[in-house]
């Protein structure tokens, strides 16, 4: 195995400052399944083609 900083070029992305944009959290427990499926279009069946 090779250390991959030795085969291409390795750097930071661009720092937005803007954490509470692009930060995910994790909120699962704080909606039920309901809310969840109600939120995200869940309750629907996918269309079949």
């Amino acid at each position: 195995m090779v250390p991959m900083d030795k085969i291409i070029d390795v750097r930071s992305g661009i720092k937005t400052g803007a954490n509470e944009f692009f930060y995910v959290t994790d909120v699962t427990d704080e909606y039920g399944d309901e809310d969840l499926k109600e939120l995200f279009g869940l309750h629907r069946e996918r269309q079949r083609r």
